[in-house]
């Protein structure tokens, strides 16, 4: 248990990627785990941002426990003396015991029930847990898409052998950049690229001319045929 712990801008910035509610339950859970040893029962996203958090939290009850050990040594030993200083600043002492923390700021979270979140899905493909500096990088993303295309842009990278955050980071920006929404402009970008790489040189060149709608729809039709 601490007497006080401090709630770090970082920490903030993680919480609010949930919902209200949700920022909640968390800040309080993290509140009994600091200052009465209760482990949470979260959810699986709050479960998530705790585990990024924990070890700074544990760190800071470690420190808390020192210093609190070191000051019941040296009221042992100066118990007159400690008394004194106390009187001497009580406004101090009763500032140093209080907890910092910000005021909870809802945030709207793009979530497609039907396709799993892109934090969960990062770290399966990643086979690590994500970094707060991480976590605030792909909620930028979902700001821009929905989780399909993020997990798609995460599939591209698996696929050409990176494991690196910034290969799928220069995906993304490459089609926020295009003004692609959807997953299917992101994929038939894609089948483009290939039937052009497999397209003979004297093509490659040519020079295109805006197409109709119902030549756009033919041609999907055609790609769909491709998968």
């Amino acid at each position: 248990m601490v007497n006080s712990f401090t709630i770090y801008k970082e920490y903030y910035e993680l919480i609010t990627l949930l919902s209200e509610r949700e920022q909640q339950e968390l800040l309080l859970a993290i509140t009994k785990y600091m200052f009465e040893d209760i482990e949470p029962t979260l959810n699986s996203k709050q479960t998530k941002i705790f585990n990024n958090l924990k070890r700074p939290l544990d760190k800071s009850k470690e420190q808390s426990k020192r210093k609190r050990n070191k000051n019941q040594t040296e009221t042992k030993k100066n118990p007159k003396e400690n008394q004194t200083e106390t009187k001497k600043n009580p406004k101090e002492n009763q500032s140093s015991n209080q907890t910092e923390t910000h005021q909870d700021v809802p945030v709207t979270v793009n979530v497609n029930v039907n396709v799993k979140d892109s934090y969960s899905y990062l770290e399966e493909q990643f086979g690590r847990t994500l970094s707060p500096v991480e976590y605030k990088l792909i909620s930028k993303w979902r700001s821009w898409f929905s989780d399909d295309v993020i997990n798609y842009a995460i599939d591209k990278t698996i696929k050409n052998g990176a494991r690196a955050l910034s290969y799928t980071e220069a995906i993304i920006n490459s089609w926020h950049d295009k003004g692609f929404k959807t997953l299917r402009e992101c994929e038939l970008e894609d089948k483009s690229k290939s039937m052009k790489e497999h397209m003979p040189e004297a093509y490659k060149d040519v020079k295109s001319i805006r197409a109709s709608d119902d030549e756009v729809k033919k041609l999907e039709e055609a790609l769909s045929e491709i998968d």
